[in-house]
């Protein structure tokens, strides 16, 4: 990762180009945090990015093509643990809809208390039922995207992303991080779900359909693994807290239950 995030330094200083400069460029795919963490070998660098760079400065493919191939080919990830060794005071959920029926971005926000000395990464998870259903995710703050990975397993297609943070916690520190992802070739979706593996304090799960509008929304939870989502007949709907915008607030939910909203369009 340190040899392709050098490598593009130089074509960016070649160039006479700043961080900003480069990021406006890629237009905007990547935040400058984001490009910062690649240039010094933090964070690998996204098929999102790469296709940025063949897209827009296609004259940097040929010097900056070896070292993302041997960024990939020589990529052997560890274990995935989800989440860690953390109390959850805050996790927030943001889902965006804007031009399709299907969730565009997908912002996520944690706020743990370490119950080890020496944590600096927690596991996050995002599922979908959709074989076509693809992110790409990116620190906003707190930290940086140590790897992220895609999996299939039991009908589900999983998005696992190791989150590495800018500083090793004692036992009892408190730590706030966020990512955002970027959805790509989706269904239609109709439900969100969460469900949490580690005592959590307080969730805010948010919908904004900036485009088309569902004709209802309700809650539902908690519901065992085996236990099919309930239609809105018998839960309770939602009004709109904003022009499109729904949310839904949990304090210590239920650990290995489901909780979430769904919606008909």
């Amino acid at each position: 990762m340190k040899g392709f995030g050098q490598a593009l330094k130089r074509q960016r200083q070649s160039h006479g180009m700043r961080q900003k400069d480069l990021v406006e460029a890629l237009d905007h795919v990547i935040a400058r945090s984001t490009l910062a963490n690649v240039e010094v070998g933090r964070e690998k660098p996204s098929a999102r990015l790469w296709q940025a760079i063949v897209v827009h400065l296609p004259d940097w493919v040929e010097p900056l093509q070896p070292w993302f191939e041997s960024v990939h080919r020589l990529d052997k990830e560890p274990p995935f643990e989800l989440s860690g060794p953390y109390e959850i005071l805050q996790a927030t959920y943001s889902y965006t809809f804007r031009d399709h029926r299907a969730p565009e971005e997908i912002i996520q926000v944690r706020r743990v208390r370490a119950l080890a000395d020496g944590n600096d990464g927690y596991g996050l998870q995002l599922s979908n039922n959709s074989g076509s259903f693809d992110l790409d995710t990116e620190s906003l703050w707190g930290g940086w995207v140590e790897r992220h990975s895609r999996r299939f397993a039991d009908g589900e297609n999983l998005h696992l992303t190791r989150f590495h943070f800018d500083r090793s916690l004692r036992r009892g520190q408190e730590h706030e991080f966020a990512t955002r992802s970027w959805v790509s070739h989706d269904d239609p979706a109709s439900a969100v779900t969460v469900q949490f593996t580690r005592p959590t304090s307080q969730v805010l799960l948010t919908l904004n359909f900036l485009g088309p509008r569902p004709s209802r929304v309700w809650t539902y939870g908690p519901l065992a693994d085996d236990v099919d989502l309930p239609d809105f007949s018998i839960e309770k709907s939602l009004a709109e807290s904003a022009a499109g915008t729904y949310s839904m607030r949990l304090s210590n939910p239920v650990l290995g239950q489901r909780h979430g909203m769904a919606w008909q369009w």
